[in-house]
């Protein structure tokens, strides 16, 4: 079977199996309640094949977001993975050229 989770879920579930992980509790939504980078997930160590975090990183305070990447990497089975998306500011077409 396979097992995913979404650490802050937004607003709506996404479709598949996906388990839900927040801050705040929401019935429906939400199936762990659990502060990110502050404390370990409710969940066995490789008991996942994805984790995806989007937009959720740039939440967290100053200073636990290596201890919440370690937490995020430690869930996946060895050959599972670790999705995190984060904003980046537009980049002007004259840098763009300078770095790519």
């Amino acid at each position: 079977m396979t097992r995913w989770l979404e650490i802050g879920p937004g607003e709506e579930r996404l479709e598949g199996t996906w388990i839900t992980l927040d801050v705040v509790a929401r019935p429906g939504l939400v199936d762990h309640v659990c502060r990110w980078g502050d404390a370990p997930f409710p969940l066995p160590a490789q008991s996942l094949d994805l984790v995806s975090a989007s937009h959720v990183l740039a939440h967290l305070p100053w200073h636990p977001p290596l201890l919440a990447l370690r937490e995020a990497w430690r869930v996946p089975a060895p050959v599972g993975g670790l999705e995190v998306h984060v904003p980046a500011p537009p980049v002007p077409p004259a840098v763009a050229l300078l770095v790519f």
